[in-house]
């Protein structure tokens, strides 16, 4: 079948691969620098194409997300089947696992964000807000936020442990937002002419099309998006 995309343990010593069929490849690398794939090569369990992959950060885990609208996660070592996530009605765009491996987020089709506890498969937390299908969901380092981005030119950031919204960027129309300076009391900052100075990328104007990724910096203080 045709190969999807390529995913990478951040050790760099466990591989997946994500396929168009209904499985996925785990392979490790040796000592020598091959990469041995498992016999079981593709794993299946999906009844559709599998069009979302992630790691743990220990590289212990795969989460994957289907066409068939199910989430699944896997043993990186063995490629073995842990457990089966069942709550979206779409296909799922796009999966995640936090730094502790404690939640799986993901987004779908059906233009939801899901959270779920990685250890019991348990549902946390369905987040709404998103008027189109979710096409990429990412979790903050330190475990307390989500961002997601979705066709309807939106992204959204969420708290992992309440589920609320916190912001929601982009849909401005007109002339956009603007940026500007302020001095150490707060005040504007002025040019000469009396008027505010302004962020050199001004406007800002959100996206004009579907956001297909959003990502947090390492440190979590800055999301970065990108979309038609």
């Amino acid at each position: 079948s045709e190969l999807g995309r390529v995913y990478h343990s951040l050790s760099g010593q466990v591989r997946t691969f994500g396929h168009n069929c209904t499985g996925i490849c785990v392979c490790i690398r040796t000592q020598g620098g091959d990469l041995n794939v498992n016999p079981a090569c593709p794993g299946g369990g999906h009844s559709d194409g599998v069009i979302s992959v992630g790691f743990s950060s220990d590289g212990k885990r795969i989460v994957s997300g289907s066409d068939d609208s199910l989430v699944k996660m896997w043993d990186a070592a063995t490629g073995a089947e842990i457990r089966t996530l069942r709550g979206h009605s779409g296909w799922v765009h796009s999966v995640a696992i936090s730094s502790d491996g404690t939640r799986i987020v993901s987004g779908s089709d059906d233009g939801l964000v899901m959270i779920w506890n990685a250890e019991t498969g348990a549902e946390v937390h369905t987040l709404t807000g998103h008027t189109g299908p979710v096409y990429s969901v990412a979790i903050s380092r330190d475990g307390e936020r989500v961002v997601s981005g979705s066709a309807d030119e939106l992204v959204k950031i969420w708290d992992v442990t309440t589920g609320a919204e916190i912001l929601s960027l982009g849909g401005h129309t007109g002339e956009g937002l603007c940026l500007c300076t302020v001095d150490e009391d707060g005040a504007l900052e002025e040019d000469e002419e009396g008027e505010p100075i302004l962020h050199p990328g001004c406007p800002v104007t959100g996206h004009s099309g579907a956001v297909f990724q959003a990502e947090f910096s390492d440190d979590g203080t800055q999301v970065i998006s990108a979309g038609d």
